[in-house]
């Protein structure tokens, strides 16, 4: 079983990789056209919301690790 300090780490390493592949995504969006930027817009948004969801958990995972 990971521990809590293990869990938050790979977290933080995971949306450190998103953070990488949405600044990817926007160049691209920025070049493309028709179905291909719509697709990457849409995909931007949804990992968008996915880091903010992951930021919470890290939040809430740091605050366990404080107590």
């Amino acid at each position: 079983m990971a521990s809590v300090s293990t869990v938050r780490d790979n977290v933080a390493r995971t949306i450190a990789g998103k953070q990488a592949l949405l600044a990817a995504m926007r160049t691209q969006a920025d070049s493309a056209h028709g179905v291909t930027r719509t697709a990457l817009t849409a995909s931007i948004g949804f990992l968008e919301l996915n880091l903010e969801e992951l930021g919470r958990i890290l939040a809430d995972l740091d605050a366990c690790l404080e107590t």
